[in-house]
């Protein structure tokens, strides 16, 4: 039997408990016992009081079934991004062997080949600032929905009356467009008979690259598996590996460079298979984002004085007494311009430039330097580049699997990683023989592959969630105008000066990320 005292409802016990003390609950449970009570006290319905009491242990095996659907579903998310991150670096990897034949087509200078890397920095830079309005706009989803949207709402929010936010809905309709954009990059670059429908393509390259990244950075921080940010650009440094060998081979069977292209439009369709089937939305997902979403709208009442309490009862029994709010939206705050003021984001994002701009320097001249200053053979030197990213994917594959033991010391194998890579970079200068050079080069690749992933992942310990999203976007962008600006400054000065100042500039780039690592205190906020 239910009773109002003040603004608390007491339900009786039922008396096969043995126990008929009344007990105060809260007013959404009330609702339950009220309903339960009315169930027990009419003998006609016990067969539904039975069902009613093995409804809880039905329930929580449903929640059971659920947890388990989604911890498998996070293991093969977890397997599309690597696939991802190789197209990723299968696109990248095979710029340094298609620019001579850019350049001889369009009969190109220098200066308008490097242009080709700026566009790709715009790409980056508009990501930067579009990527987490464009989530927050694609997981939209109205509170009436009964199940997952197919498409995303692509009206204002004022044609609806009350709208929630999936991050999961939004984060897959985010990769799954960036990946058309990336076929449109392949598409182009092998169609286009200009030149500026090349830099169409290499911007595209750029703004997709861009949004899968940083999507999937944010990703595997927030949500931990045994393979990390460290497995996941250890196939980045594979796509980059793989693709300059397999262009080579199609050009020197006699093929143009734009046949590379056409082929690598397999890769897109894939990840578009694979991220339809494993990143979107799943039911219990869905259904717990709608869930808290409802929650956030609820107002319920609280029942208070006795002069009002059959008709506050009643509505309660009936059903009434939870109603939603009228028009109301729970979405998220645009987090962009709160990270971009944010000192600690800045520091990881210029230290991530510095690196790399270091590892483009030594990856696109270090078949240059081998071969005017060491007198390298030149149907052999061209191998040191891969030397350099399969010891990157050496060593991001190594620190992946070292990464859950290195514990609050991650900031300081940083130090380590680095020094290990002036040092080396300081034998590749000072030791006149090629077969040294080439050899050492893998062991740069190898010691300053992990120093990327592990920054990504301090800098997601050391700044608020909410803005870890913007962050990686911000860093993202950052490394890519490193990535460009760094090289081309180098190609500068060795066109005034000669091949001879390629070394000392790395190695005075990474003496200043060594320093500016050891002064900026935003990796001791590391938890």
């Amino acid at each position: 039997m239910a009773t109002v005292h003040g603004s608390q409802i007491l339900v009786s016990s039922s008396p096969h408990d043995g126990d008929s003390t009344p007990k105060a609950t809260s007013p959404m449970r009330s609702l339950e016992n009220v309903s339960v009570t009315k169930v027990l006290s009419n003998p006609e319905n016990r067969l539904e009081s039975i069902d009613s009491t093995l409804q809880p242990m039905t329930l929580r095996e449903q929640s059971e079934e659920s947890s388990s659907v989604v911890s498998r579903r996070h293991t093969l998310r977890v397997l599309t991004a690597f696939i991802i991150l190789f197209s990723a670096g299968w696109g990248d990897g095979v710029t340094g062997v298609v620019l001579p034949y850019i350049k001889q087509q369009f009969q190109l200078s220098y200066t308008l080949s490097g242009v080709l890397f700026v566009a790709v920095s715009s790409g980056y830079v508009i990501t930067a600032f579009t990527m987490e309005r464009a989530v927050n706009y694609l997981g939209r989803f109205p509170l009436a929905a009964r199940r997952r949207l197919l498409l995303p709402i692509l009206l204002s929010n004022r044609q609806f009356s009350d709208l929630g936010f999936s991050l999961t809905q939004g984060r897959f309709f985010l990769l799954f467009i960036a990946i058309l954009v990336q076929t449109g990059f392949f598409l182009t670059c092998a169609a286009s008979k200009t030149f500026p429908g090349v830099l169409v393509g290499f911007f595209l390259n750029g703004f997709a690259k861009g949004n899968l990244v940083s999507a999937l950075n944010a990703y595997m921080v927030a949500n931990p598996h045994v393979f990390g940010l460290g497995h996941m650009h250890s196939f980045y440094c594979i796509g980059a590996l793989t693709s300059p060998l397999i262009c080579q081979t199609i050009i020197a069977r006699g093929f143009p460079w734009q046949s590379f292209y056409y082929i690598s439009c397999a890769l897109p369709f894939l990840n578009i298979l694979l991220v339809s089937t494993t990143f979107r939305c799943a039911k219990a997902e869905f259904h717990a984002d709608k869930e808290k979403a409802m929650t956030m709208s609820t107002v319920v009442p609280i029942v208070r004085g006795d002069q009002n309490s059959s008709r506050d009862v009643t509505s309660v029994e009936s059903g009434h007494g939870i109603q939603p709010s009228a028009s109301r939206h729970h979405l998220p705050r645009n987090m962009f311009m709160t990270a971009l003021r944010t000192p600690v984001v800045l520091a990881f994002g210029f230290f991530i430039s510095m690196y790399t701009g270091s590892e483009g320097v030594t990856s696109g001249y270090i078949v240059t330097y081998l071969l005017k200053i060491r007198h390298a053979d030149p149907s052999r030197v061209g191998y040191a580049n891969s030397a350099f990213w399969a010891g990157a994917a050496i060593g991001r594959l190594m620190v992946g699997f070292g990464a859950p033991h290195m514990g609050r010391l991650k900031p300081y194998w940083i130090f380590v990683f680095v020094t290990l890579a002036i040092v080396v970079h300081l034998c590749i200068w000072l030791i006149p023989s090629f077969v040294v050079g080439w050899a050492l080069t893998a062991i740069v690749g190898l010691v300053m592959g992990p120093v990327y992933p592990l920054t990504l992942e301090i800098a997601c310990r050391a700044v608020s969630p909410a803005v870890a999203t913007c962050t990686m976007a911000i860093m993202s962008a950052m490394a890519n105008m490193g990535g460009a600006f760094y090289p081309f400054l180098t190609g500068l000065l060795s066109n005034l000066k000669g091949e001879q100042v390629i070394e000392p500039l790395v190695v005075s780039l990474m003496s200043t990320m060594l320093c500016f690592w050891g002064v900026s205190r935003a990796h001791f906020r590391f938890q």
